[in-house]
């Protein structure tokens, strides 16, 4: 079955069954249409919705930023339970290629690709490598990295890895705030 887009132009007027129609040809044009009236509705209540939504993800972002600022300036602040959730402090790390100031130029780009070979990573790359991949590597080999060395920290794991990797790819640490339960 091929995909319909239907567009819903609107407000229009009350809809009517035109024709001689027998009462059989009339009880499905009116369940043909009253499918067409709910799907206009529900388009028109997903376009409110849609627009309640980006205000609430507006909102979420200006608060995930002083809540972010609340983190780093109370780095013992921990969890907050809330009626509606616990909110918490959640910590990404991601590697990619290092950067010129936010450019990433082609030289820099075939370094971490050089530098992801020479170190027996050369299944991430491809003409390039994919970021989220390579960074799932190294989230697993921080993690098993900090079972061995549980008062180690995200710059010692950097480290450990030697100065090719170190010194050849990007590593940062993204921080977001989340909500779990309720």
């Amino acid at each position: 079955m091929e995909n319909i887009d239907i567009e819903v132009v609107g407000p229009a007027e009350e809809p009517e069954l035109k024709g001689e129609m027998s009462s059989d040809d009339a009880e499905q044009g009116n369940e043909l249409l009253n499918k067409f009236q709910r799907y206009a509705k529900l388009n028109a209540e997903r376009k409110a919705l849609d627009k309640q939504v980006s205000a609430i993800k507006t909102e979420m972002k200006e608060l995930e930023s002083e809540l972010l600022l609340i983190y780093e300036e109370n780095p013992n602040l921990g969890k907050m339970g809330t009626a509606n959730g616990t909110v918490y402090l959640s910590r990404t790390l991601w590697v990619g290629a290092l950067t010129e100031g936010e450019e990433l130029t082609e030289d820099l780009k075939q370094l971490a690709c050089d530098t992801l070979k020479r170190n027996g990573l050369e299944h991430f790359v491809s003409e390039g490598f994919n970021s989220n991949v390579v960074s799932a590597y190294f989230r697993q080999l921080e993690k098993d990295w900090l079972e061995d060395n549980p008062d180690g920290d995200y710059v010692e794991f950097v480290e450990s890895l030697g100065s090719d990797i170190a010194g050849h790819l990007k590593f940062t640490e993204k921080f977001n705030v989340k909500v779990t339960g309720r």
